[in-house]
């Protein structure tokens, strides 16, 4: 049976919360890569070897730079996936998964200051949220309370890309880092109407 958007967002969030990975987690993923990459590479195995150097590269990532950062909460691909795919056909139309660089709504200044704190620990950021302002069929009011965009950092390891499962250049991490949320009060606006109506500095509306 297919779930609304508030329901779907509401287990992406229980996948999120319940998904922490521990320090000797990465230590024995990293122990288990030491052990095979050496047998992979002796014997030809060329796409495990790229495959493992690729996990091996995420894993240290993860210990070295984004763990110390406070980020050690995750999801894999499999469960966004899943979780997107759950929602009802047609609202899943308002739901969104792009770039930080194709992102064009506002981000609160608390959220913005703690994406620019981590963003160069990350080969992207992605925003996955719904957007309410390009249909002209009306809105279900489930998904009208449903203003939360969630950020998450990715990793790519870049090799040859005619090993299978690389894609954007490079084979992207199976998991993406919870960075931070926020509500998105006008997620029914288009970029255009926010700047002609909405006073930025003083976040008020025009009267």
């Amino acid at each position: 049976m297919a779930k609304t958007v508030g329901e779907m967002f509401k287990d992406l969030k229980k996948a999120i919360n319940k998904r922490k990975v521990s320090d000797d987690e990465i230590d024995t993923v990293l122990d288990n890569i030491d052990h095979l990459l050496p047998q992979a590479e002796a014997i030809g195995q060329t796409a495990m070897t790229v495959q493992l150097k690729a996990q091996q590269s995420f894993a240290q990532r993860m210990k070295d730079d984004i763990v110390p950062a406070g980020l050690r909460t995750t999801i894999s691909y499999d469960q966004l996936d899943k979780a997107i795919h759950s929602a009802d056909d047609y609202e899943a139309e308002q739901l969104l998964m792009k770039t930080l660089a194709e992102y064009t709504r506002l981000i609160p200044d608390k959220n913005m200051a703690k994406i620019n704190d981590v963003k160069d620990l990350f080969d992207d950021i992605i925003i996955v949220y719904t957007d309410q302002s390009g249909t002209e069929r009306k809105v279900a009011d489930d998904i009208k309370k449903e203003k939360d965009p969630i950020a998450f950092g990715i990793m790519r390891y870049a090799h040859d890309e005619n090993i299978r499962g690389i894609r954007n250049g490079g084979i992207t991490s199976d998991d993406l880092v919870f960075i931070t949320d926020w509500v998105d009060e006008y997620s029914d606006l288009t970029l255009g109407k926010l700047l002609t109506e909405y006073d930025i500095k003083a976040n008020t509306w025009q009267e």
